[in-house]
């Protein structure tokens, strides 16, 4: 698709948008059409930008993370001087065509970090026949250089149960080494979504077994639009009815929500928790350090929903944290349990869980296996 004229200007929605620095402190509203944290402006029929709405690590600052499509990267040049200029390198994004990256098991490191380098079987990337139509490989086959102009979506196999993690990202310095394609990759941040989601409610089209076979192939479709469609849709669907909240969705904070007994002997055991999410430059958060006028129910439901993992400590399975820690499963959290306790019920005997002592010297092994428990769910590498 072509992209605006030289010299053109972009929507007044969309100056708006330009205009909002990612630190602004004015409401990431004021720049959308319908009070939605997502959207794509179009010209015509031709998408011009896409943006989605996150809060700042601190909860301080709203942010913007606004993506050109097909636009002269000239006509947002406030945008760009933000400080994500190479985030926002993706102005000269296709809109009509995307890679599909799918890999054996969401257990690869690119599912892991942020950014960095992964490798690919070159056997697997555009193969004739195989889910890339013809034409596309042969114009891209033997020029992999050129597929960084299309966003990618990075997934993994789904079978039965399975709910791999996905990715929206940039792929960059593709090329072919040996038996490998060697890429760099830079995700962006969005609403967390699964493999399963792409392949069976983001609108695109895949052929059949394709969600079962490792491959890199080369799509038609907005991918960009069909994704903030389905978190627009999911957030209308999932706007919670028993508990009181202000938006929807809660903008993700970041930090590690701590569910425990509130009792003396536990100001220690929380000490190490909070010792061990330091140290990974992570901030911890408990219900009983909130104060105002809001029902308690509604804070921890709040504090679970905007953070990026709950450390739920079950011992002598105190009723509160066993109901905040139902909660955050029913609602996809990432949980670490933890426990003084050999013992568990039936329900929580299948998870893994952190055993410590209370003592000084267990408390410091806790900090070291929580140290460790954070960053195998993706914090702090």
């Amino acid at each position: 698709m072509a992209g605006l004229r030289s010299g053109g200007r972009l929507p007044r929605i969309a100056r708006r948008c330009a205009r909002l620095p990612l630190t602004s402190g004015s409401s990431f509203r004021q720049c959308t059409q319908d009070g939605s944290p997502n959207g794509v402006v179009r010209q015509g029929q031709e998408p011009v930008l896409a943006w989605h709405g996150r809060q700042s690590r601190d909860g301080a600052q709203p942010q913007c993370l606004v993506l050109y499509l097909n636009t002269d990267p000239s006509l947002c040049p406030s945008v760009l001087e933000t400080g994500e200029s190479d985030l926002l390198e993706s102005a000269t994004w296709s809109t009509s065509l995307y890679n599909l990256i799918c890999y054996g098991s969401d257990e690869e490191g690119i599912f892991h970090s942020q950014a960095g380098t992964s490798a690919f079987p070159r056997e697997r990337v555009l193969r004739s026949g195989e889910y890339t139509p013809d034409e596309l490989v042969a114009r891209y086959g033997e020029h992999l250089g050129r597929l960084a102009g299309f966003p990618a979506l990075v997934v993994a196999e789904t079978g039965w149960g399975s709910r791999p993690r996905a990715r929206l990202s940039r792929v960059m310095n593709i090329h072919a080494e040996g038996r490998n394609v060697h890429f760099r990759y830079q995700h962006l941040e969005t609403d967390e979504f699964t493999s399963q989601d792409v392949f069976e409610r983001l609108n695109l089209t895949f052929e059949q077994w394709e969600r079962a076979r490792t491959h890199w192939a080369v799509k038609r479709g907005d991918v960009v639009a069909r994704l903030l469609e389905f978190f627009a849709s999911r957030s209308r669907r999932e706007r919670p009815t028993f508990f009181e909240v202000e938006e929807w969705p809660l903008p993700i904070l970041g930090h590690v929500a701590v569910m425990m007994p509130f009792k003396a002997e536990f100001d220690p055991v929380y000490e190490a928790i909070t010792d061990a999410c330091r140290s990974l430059d992570l901030d911890t958060r408990r219900v009983d350090e909130l104060h105002g006028p809001r029902r308690i129910v509604d804070d921890i439901f709040a504090i679970i929903m905007q953070s990026a993992v709950v450390v739920s400590d079950i011992t002598g399975m105190n009723p509160n944290v066993l109901y905040e820690t139902g909660l955050a499963h029913a609602r996809n959290r990432n949980v670490i349990l933890i426990t003084q306790d050999s013992k568990f019920p039936f329900d929580i005997s299948s998870y893994r869980v952190v055993k410590y002592l209370s003592d000084t010297e267990g408390l410091v092994g806790l900090r070291n296996d929580l140290r460790e428990s954070l960053r195998s769910v993706g914090l702090g590498l």
